[in-house]
């Protein structure tokens, strides 16, 4: 299982009125009960090469 959240920019209150940038897809997603919540947090680093660091904990 997978999920995909799309990366936006704009000041707009509805995502598809804004640019999209990209998306993350976060796979595998381990198997949990339904509607278990799950935290996601993002580390963007602009170094030399920008890499953005993805991670997922249950709550």
């Amino acid at each position: 299982m997978s999920a995909r959240i799309p990366i936006v920019q704009g000041e707009h209150r509805l995502a598809a009125a804004n640019t999209q940038l990209g998306e993350v897809v976060i796979e595998p997603i381990p198997p949990s009960p339904m509607h278990s919540p799950v935290e996601v947090t993002y580390k963007l680093e602009l170094r030399e090469s920008p890499c953005l660091h993805e991670g997922r904990t249950p709550l």
